[in-house]
């Protein structure tokens, strides 16, 4: 399944988490935009910092943050803003996974905001239930069940006829619902001619015909393998994104006094003093054996200590971080094996121009190769089922014909 970084005007159409739309590549500025949004960045800049009150003013009103109102920082430059500047509907802050000022998105283009997709069901702003086991269109099952109950309702009651059809009534949806399987089988009901095999299971394909699907089916069962090894690779990747996320937490607690982990949101609290947090490249030459790795297993063997980890212990990680920087500016040439954190690129990921971007260009080459391998097995199955569609058709002929002709 493919999901897709949306702008706030595309909000909560999708989820991902990566962008395939990435810094950079947001629609170009009119000369007339552009100056006036540099104009607007230069008064927010030179804007004092506090009032006179000395009270930290925030957002580009430059009030302080003393009136309990949501605000959400800034990926980009750290700056918290609140969600009434920002045009932001308070309903949605659940659903905030990145944001991007109008600065860093249209003047400077580190990165868009990203949306998590809400649950289906009307009036709720929770995010979907999604997660390794369980990819869902809803926060929870109760709503789920809220959803479909609702919709099979309105179906059902609707009033208006459709092309003088008469609509089922409550017992004779009751009676289908019984005989169906599942949701699948319930959405297809009516929309195809049954199957002629069902009914006359001795009957027995053509040896060519037989030939042409044993084809389609072998190249099916190879892209949906292709497939799997693709998810099993993005998993290793999103896993490793997580657990840079826990390498920065501990470096900042070395690296900065005092510092506490926060939240990416708030409401109702002042902004965070902690400032040059550690934002590290993160990459390992490990992951280069992704592409190269012909099997899996091995593969995740080989990466599986670097990831799955929830917690670091402090002392050690402080140890194995000051063998490398002993003198906390000045990186060593070597260390010893069994350092894993050397095998990490430690530097800042907007300086380190030799793995620029590395992991969402890693990502997004995933996204597109599932992309077309998808399109790739749908085509065969198009192909395959319009085969079957055919012979159904003829056989069905067929026997119509035997029956008129006794």
């Amino acid at each position: 399944m493919l999901f897709f970084w949306g702008k706030s005007h595309l909000a909560f159409e999708s989820y991902s988490v990566f962008p395939i739309i990435g810094p950079g590549m947001t629609e170009e500025l009119s000369k007339e935009e552009l100056k006036r949004l540099q104009k607007k960045f230069q008064e927010f800049e030179k804007a004092p910092k506090y009032n006179l009150n000395s009270e930290e003013v925030f957002c580009i009103c430059r009030k302080p943050d003393d009136e309990g109102q949501l605000m959400v920082a800034c990926d980009g430059c750290d700056e918290w803003f609140h969600f009434r500047c920002m045009k932001l509907d308070p309903k949605y802050e659940k659903l905030v996974a990145n944001f991007y000022c109008l600065f860093c998105d249209r003047l400077f283009n580190k990165g868009t905001t990203l949306w998590k997709r809400k649950c289906k069901l009307e009036g709720c702003f929770n995010p979907i239930e999604l997660s390794e086991e369980k990819k869902s269109k809803y926060c929870s099952e109760e709503h789920g069940l809220m959803y479909m109950k609702q919709t099979l309702l309105d179906k059902v009651l609707k009033q208006e006829s459709l092309n003088d059809q008469r609509l089922l009534n409550l017992k004779e949806v009751s009676s289908i619902l019984r005989e169906v399987g599942d949701c699948k089988a319930l959405a297809k009901l009516g929309e195809e001619l049954p199957i002629y095999s069902d009914f006359y299971p001795n009957a027995n394909l053509s040896p060519l015909l037989t030939e042409k699907v044993a084809v389609w089916e072998k190249q099916i069962q190879q892209v949906t393998t292709d497939l799997e090894h693709l998810d099993s690779r993005l998993r290793l990747v999103l896993a490793l994104k997580d657990f840079l996320k826990l390498l920065n937490e501990n470096i900042n607690i070395i690296t900065i006094p005092d510092y506490i982990p926060g939240s990416r949101t708030k409401s109702s609290k002042s902004k965070s003093k902690n400032s040059k947090k550690s934002d590290i490249c993160g990459f390992n030459r490990v992951i280069l054996d992704l592409d190269k790795a012909t099997d899996m297993d091995q593969f995740k063997a080989k990466i599986s200590p670097y990831l799955g980890k929830n917690t670091i212990d402090p002392e050690e990680f402080k140890k194995l971080y000051q063998e490398i920087y002993p003198d906390d500016d000045d990186m060593v040439d070597f260390v010893g094996p069994d350092n894993w954190l050397a095998g990490f690129c430690l530097k800042d990921k907007r300086k380190c121009n030799k793995h620029h971007s590395w992991l969402n260009i890693l990502a997004d080459d995933y996204y597109l190769q599932t992309q077309l391998l998808e399109e790739k097995k749908k085509r065969l199955q198009d192909e395959k089922q319009t085969l079957m569609t055919d012979y159904n058709i003829e056989r069905w002929e067929t026997l119509e014909a035997e029956v008129a002709s006794n």
